[in-house]
């Protein structure tokens, strides 16, 4: 019985903290923007508050999919995967910008698949923000390139950060396993469960001082 709870309680605690890393991603993109707002023009203030605005409205969005239990579910639709990419760059463009920090992506206009849009963009969103917080002091290139086959897209994002030792990069993908001062370990391996969750494979490779790369495949 005991053995029960304890199960029940772990996995309460690892949903918990899941939602806590989850809706944390667009509160810090909104925190963000809205200390640039002061110093920004009219031009400027207009896209932020745009971007804050999706921003919030996505963050009811997790919290929704958490408190109804949904967070396994897929909402498949048909989507194109560089229009995805692009969004969260726009997301993210200015802010990096002020931070010496680039995304670059490379591949077709136009790559349409059948996924869920949102929990992918969360996939992304965190590989990306891991990127940023690995880097050192100088200027941090994140490159995602999206190759395409008849029946995969295989999706890379590689980073000149600080990469990881070797035993980092096999302990990457458990949960509750960081480097980071104010890390909970969740990122990779809920990225990689939504991947899973679309019959795909998520691998990383990295070197310590080199820079890291997520290798992503996804069934079309």
């Amino acid at each position: 019985m005991n053995t029960i709870i304890r199960k029940i309680e772990q996995k309460e605690n690892l949903e918990l903290h899941q939602f806590a890393h989850e809706v944390k991603n667009p509160l810090v993109v909104c925190s963000g923007y809205l200390e640039m707002i002061p110093n920004s023009t009219f031009k400027q203030k207009e896209k932020y508050y745009k971007i804050i605005e999706k921003e919030v409205k996505r963050s009811l969005s997790i919290i929704s999919s958490f408190s109804e239990k949904k967070r396994s579910n897929l909402n498949i639709e048909e989507l194109d995967l560089r229009l995805l990419l692009e969004e969260i760059n726009e997301i993210f463009k200015d802010l990096f910008k002020k931070n010496n920090c680039k995304i670059n992506i490379i591949g077709k206009e136009e790559i349409y698949m059948h996924g869920d849009y949102e929990k992918l963009k969360q996939v992304f969103i965190n590989l990306i923000k891991n990127a940023y917080e690995a880097r050192d002091n100088n200027f941090l290139q994140i490159l995602i390139k999206i190759k395409e086959t008849k029946k995969q897209i295989k999706i890379s994002v590689i980073d000149n950060g600080i990469g990881m030792t070797r035993k980092e990069k096999i302990k990457a993908t458990d949960k509750y396993y960081t480097t980071k001062k104010y890390g909970n370990g969740l990122g990779i391996p809920y990225s990689k469960e939504i991947i899973e969750l679309h019959h795909g494979i998520l691998n990383l490779k990295s070197k310590k001082g080199i820079g890291t790369k997520i290798m992503i495949k996804l069934p079309k």
